[in-house]
């Protein structure tokens, strides 16, 4: 059953969120979108959560794909205990939305603990295959590197910028800044946005540009 706390989240219909999604967000029919969302701060009022998903398959359309960060099916089974008030990126893992998203029958899951995410659509099989645990970021099979080598979107639908597991786990370690406004100052105009509507957290950010932020950031750490 689908539980509203009507504190928390922000009350929204379906509609509202496909024009955030749409204009906002610039997504469109064939993208390659990697999708952070948390239904903690969204109250669809109108709607279910797989009714989002419908959404979001319906706008970048079969020949588009899609990719949310999961747990692996077994991992499901320790997270009453594993998930802290300190361990915000996993807790965004443990969304409804990407559970029920992973469990579609169209849907394909990742085999990588340090990686795991479901994906959908046309490149669905070649996202998910040849994922290998790796010690650099920059490495080939790296999944990471896949979402630059094929430029896709990285949205946030209810989530903020610094519950971006990429930016937790590299440019966050890198220039050890913690504020969204902080992280901004190292993209320039046209390479991210973020923005509140209706008192929602989105976000959008180039996996390209991320990616080129995050090696230039890496090498400059890198002593002479």
């Amino acid at each position: 059953m689908y539980l509203r706390n009507l504190i928390l989240r922000r009350k929204i219909k379906l509609v509202q969120l496909a024009d955030i999604i749409i204009n906002d967000l610039n997504i469109k029919r064939n993208d390659i979108v990697m999708v952070h969302t948390s239904l903690r701060s969204i109250n669809l009022i109108d709607s279910h959560p797989e009714d989002l998903i419908y959404l979001l398959k319906m706008i970048v359309g079969a020949q588009g794909t899609l990719l949310m960060p999961t747990f692996l099916e077994n991992q499901y089974q320790s997270l009453n205990y594993k998930l802290t008030s300190n361990n915000r990126s996993a807790s965004n893992r443990y969304d409804l939305i990407n559970e029920l998203f992973r469990q579609m029958p169209d849907t394909i899951q990742s085999c990588v603990p340090a990686e795991s995410f479901a994906v959908w659509g046309k490149m669905a099989k070649e996202i998910a295959e040849d994922n290998y645990i790796s010690d650099t970021t920059f490495d080939k099979n790296e999944f990471f590197y896949k979402l630059f080598l094929i430029k896709a979107k990285i949205i946030g639908l209810g989530v903020s910028l610094t519950d971006l597991s990429f930016l937790t786990h590299n440019i966050l370690d890198i220039i050890n800044y913690k504020s969204q406004g902080e992280i901004s100052k190292f993209f320039e105009e046209g390479e991210l946005k973020t923005f509140k509507k209706r008192g929602i957290p989105f976000f959008w950010i180039s996996a390209e540009k991320l990616y080129n932020k995050t090696l230039a950031l890496s090498k400059n750490r890198i002593p002479e």
